[in-house]
């Protein structure tokens, strides 16, 4: 033990001996989320699809969609984090765009439900996804035919949860694989193109705007089983339509981008934590609405795909990095020393070397800049200090 930390003291006078060299970068805060473009070859151009994470395959399921001449689809892919894959079962659902769907962990199957055809003529219909095949569910009841609805899986309650636009106006349903449940008929007003996400941990189903053709909402709801709870109005991202939204479980928090307002489409990465939103990126993914996004838990990633972006058929992750783990390994040990001497002496070749990383990951000391000011704070992050 002594001897590692003779060392760690000799790597500290070393790098103290780099300070004069170093430049200073300007950065912000002491945790960071940064999207990356992934891959452009995959799934077609196409909008208003949906995507859930199939947390026991570590895959994220796509299906359906359009374009923009309105052609639809019934195509199911499949994303590993490398690469996509088309599947093609023996059955699926048909051709349809703004549906939803979720993935039930305590079933093993990916839920879809409702959508419609190039007519806006919207469907009742319940299917289910095994990573082999779908199959059509036929319970004795269930929402009426819907689309633009959001859905997510309450992993606490084991069940499924929509509320969308029905003709007698907002309503809150719930799956639990074998029939659908009308658990409320209060709450959010109707509305469509909103977005929902479950928080694990606080065990609440997030709830944030949506257009009831006539407004658009800037509201926060939270569902916990019973009651809906109006969390916030008119607080936190603009009045958006058609963004999307993902429970993140790193980070604690309900990650939501893009969405149309009435000036154009946003390109905003916010945070929702139970308490507030936080504008966590400006940029860094292109500007658009009617995407899909999905968390990959086995990676600590939000995946997306897609949108109303002309001829997009783009996939981009945003990942969640913490300051002093210089080669995104996910964890800070001796593997960072030479990246973060390198991000002190030479912060061009440190975003060459490694690309997937940000010199903003050398600021450990959290005072804006990257600078010899951040050498003891990291030598205290090695030693556990």
């Amino acid at each position: 033990m002594r001897a590692c930390h003779v060392a760690l003291r000799n790597v500290a006078l070393v790098l103290a001996s780099l300070a004069p060299w170093a430049g200073a970068v300007r950065a912000e805060g002491h945790e960071y989320v940064l999207w990356r473009l992934r891959a452009s070859e995959g799934p077609s151009h196409r909008w208003k699809h949906a995507m859930a994470f199939d947390s026991a395959r570590c895959v994220t399921v796509l299906f359906g969609g359009c374009d923009d001449s309105w052609n639809l689809n019934a195509e199911t892919w499949e994303w590993d984090g490398t690469v996509w894959a088309e599947r093609f079962p023996d059955h699926n659902p048909s051709a349809r765009f703004w549906h939803a769907m979720g993935y039930d962990s305590a079933r093993g199957v990916t839920v879809l439900f409702g959508g419609c055809d190039t007519t806006y003529n919207p469907n009742a219909e319940t299917w289910e996804w095994d990573g082999t095949d779908w199959t059509m569910r036929w319970p004795g009841g269930s929402p009426p035919a819907c689309l633009g609805h959001a859905m997510a899986y309450d992993s606490a309650r084991g069940v499924t949860v929509l509320f969308g636009y029905f003709p007698d106006g907002g309503e809150t349903w719930e799956w639990d694989g074998n029939a659908w449940v009308l658990r409320a008929t209060t709450g959010p007003n109707a509305r469509s193109g909103h977005v929902m996400a479950y928080d694990s941990v606080r065990n609440r189903t997030v709830l944030w705007g949506g257009n009831d053709y006539s407004y658009t909402y800037r509201d926060t709801w939270e569902w916990d089983g019973n009651t809906w709870v109006l969390r916030t109005d008119n607080e936190g991202p603009p009045a958006l339509w058609a963004p999307a939204m993902v429970y993140d479980s790193l980070g604690g928090a309900s990650v939501l981008f893009g969405g149309s307002d009435a000036p154009g489409v946003g390109d905003l990465t916010w945070e929702w934590d139970g308490s507030v939103w936080t504008l966590r990126a400006t940029g860094g993914c292109p500007p658009r609405h009617s995407h899909a996004m999905a968390y990959d838990s086995a990676r600590n990633v939000t995946v997306l795909f897609g949108g109303s972006i002309a001829a997009d058929r783009d996939t981009w992750e945003l990942q969640r990095y913490f300051a002093g783990d210089l080669n995104c390994d996910g964890a800070v040990g001796f593997g960072d020393i030479n990246p973060f001497v390198l991000a002190l002496t030479n912060w061009g070749l440190y975003l060459q070397e490694y690309p997937e990383c940000d010199i903003y990951l050398a600021d450990i000391n959290a005072d804006g800049y990257v600078d010899f000011g951040d050498i003891n704070p990291f030598v205290a992050l090695l030693t556990g200090q």
